[in-house]
């Protein structure tokens, strides 16, 4: 019976920490669905690669502070009091990081990511310096702010390039 007890404790000390990871689950990137409660929960050491997104955080500092049975020394174990939860909001992976007496005061859940989570980059804005203005008129582009002749053949020795794309003799 303690160990029940011990158990419903450890859920209840849980409890604002999941309210916290469920609220950042809603926020922000593709929305996360729902996993099946008997999903796998993985427990990593560091956090994984870009293979996966952030889910959600949880914070236990509060309760590291508190009495030793309302602290978690075990990732697994924190794993498996939270695991229905961190199936619910479409978490598949636990990190955990611990204070200098070993406790567990924050943990991140992440989920593998998926095609609708990779986006492309916004395309980048072209600096400054890199815009020409007015902007270049035919046969010219735009090079560090400075409109060049582009010629479809490097010009001769006494030829300029000219608006046409054509290379023209000096005059």
């Amino acid at each position: 019976m303690a160990s029940a007890s011990r158990s419903h404790a450890v859920a209840l000390a849980a409890l604002p920490a999941l309210a916290a990871l469920v609220v950042l689950a809603a926020c922000g990137g593709a929305p996360n669905r729902s996993r099946s409660q008997e999903c796998k929960v993985d427990v990593f050491p560091n956090p994984p690669g870009p293979d996966y997104v952030e889910v959600g955080e949880l914070s236990f500092e509060a309760y590291a502070a508190a009495s030793p049975d309302r602290q978690y020394r075990n990732p697994y174990a924190l794993a498996a009091d939270l695991h229905g939860q961190i199936c619910a909001v479409g978490g598949d992976t636990l990190v955990t990081e611990r204070n200098a007496l070993g406790v567990i005061v924050r943990g991140t859940v992440y989920r593998h990511a998926e095609l609708r989570d990779l986006q492309p980059p916004p395309p980048a804005r072209p600096s400054r310096t890199e815009v020409c203005e007015p902007s270049c008129g035919p046969g010219t582009t735009c090079e560090g702010g400075t409109c060049i002749p582009q010629c479809a053949a490097p010009c001769a020795e006494g030829e300029t390039c000219g608006s046409d794309g054509a290379c023209h003799a000096n005059s």
